[in-house]
Parts: C-alpha cells; structure tokens; sequence
C-alpha cells in the first residue's frame, strides 16, 4: 500500500513538471504601445491586421498576454512561422509581425472563393475556382455601387472566403447578404471600413446550381 503511495506521489509530481515545462514554453508579450506586442525572446512585436483577414488553419498555444488581469492567448496559424504570423481566437484577431507589409486585399489575385454558412459554426457549402468569374466578383465588389446597412434581417448571409497564393495560409473574408422578399437586394459588407457595396450576382444560385 506504501508502495502504491509512492508511486502515485511520483506521477502527480512528474505531472506537475510537465504542466510546468508547458506553461514555460508559452512566450510572455510586452504591451509596447501603438497596438503592437513585442517579445522579449524572439526580438519581434506583433501588430493586428485588418479583421478581413483570418487564418485557414490556427494550430497551438505559442504567447501570451494580460489586459486588466485577463490572459490573452496567442495561436499558430497553421503552415506559417509563429515569429511571423499569430492568431488570438478571443478576438479573432489575425496578428503578424511588426515589419511585415501586409498587402491590401485589392491588389491580391484569387484563385478560389469558399461560400460559407455562419451559425453556430462556419462551414462550407460551395467553391468557386474559375478565376475569371472571381476577379469579375473582386471588381464588383471594390468599385460596385454603395449603399445604406439594410434595417431588417437579411433572408441569406454568407461569408465568403477568398484564397490567394501571395497570401498562403489566409482567407480574406467579406460578409454577403441577400434580400429575397424586399427590394433591398444583395450586398457586400466590408467589416474593416463598414461599406456596403450591392452586388450584381445572386450567391444563393450557386447553391441552387449546384444542387
């Protein structure tokens, strides 16, 4: 029985180190002002990107930092070096190192657009790869005509998720709405200026299409 008991003592304390080891690993961020997070180990800070951006793919637990007392963890993003690229799931925050040029989301070529649901979970439900139909959507999108957030609930709303090549690892995402029972319409919504552009196609038919 005295044995048991100090075999037991043995795997609790070896269990400790182990959660001690794996809280070590963690790197501690320094709020250093100006929205960026340095760390002290690495010799890099971090900035936030716009919110329009997200990753494919978050993997592990990797810094971390407190505001008002309340941890805030930091993820890798799947495929990316984590002394360049970082993901806050609290926030969905996409962060990247300080002095990384992030491109605009206009300037980068698409070669798939991920039509996705968003209720409790986001999943997709229709991909597009005819590059040519995308850049007609990008232009659309981009240079289209604005207008006014829609007061009532929309009757379909997707995320649309765009893949580029120059940015491997990350959607580019724009919220889509469409109004079947108003004249509303259809709109893009771009959550990182509030802009609503209408759009010229109807996304619900590409799910009808491909019924």
């Amino acid at each position: 029985m005295k044995k048991n008991r100090i075999i037991c003592i043995f795997l609790l304390f070896a269990l400790c180190l182990v959660s001690l080891s794996s809280c070590s690993d963690v790197i501690k961020l320094s709020d250093i002002g100006n929205g960026e997070y340095y760390d002290q180990e690495n010799d890099v800070s971090y900035k936030a990107v716009t919110s329009e951006y997200e990753p494919i793919a978050y993997g592990v637990e990797y810094a971390q930092w407190k505001v008002n007392g309340e941890k805030v963890i930091l993820y890798t993003v799947e495929g990316l070096e984590p002394t360049k690229w970082l993901y806050c799931v609290q926030f969905g925050t996409l962060f990247c190192a300080s002095d990384i040029s992030v491109p605009d989301p206009k300037t980068l070529d698409y070669s798939k657009m991920i039509i996705c649901l968003e209720e409790a979970q986001t999943w997709s439900v229709f991909e597009l790869d005819d590059m040519v139909e995308i850049s007609s959507i990008m232009i659309n999108m981009n240079d289209g005509e604005t207008m006014q957030y829609p007061s009532t609930e929309a009757t379909y709303s997707y995320r649309l998720k765009f893949v580029s090549a120059e940015l491997p690892g990350i959607y580019y995402t724009v919220a889509y709405y469409e109004y079947t029972e108003t004249q509303t319409g259809c709109f893009y919504f771009r959550e990182d200026n509030q802009r609503c552009v209408i759009s010229n196609k109807l996304f619900s038919e590409y799910l009808e299409d491909d019924e």
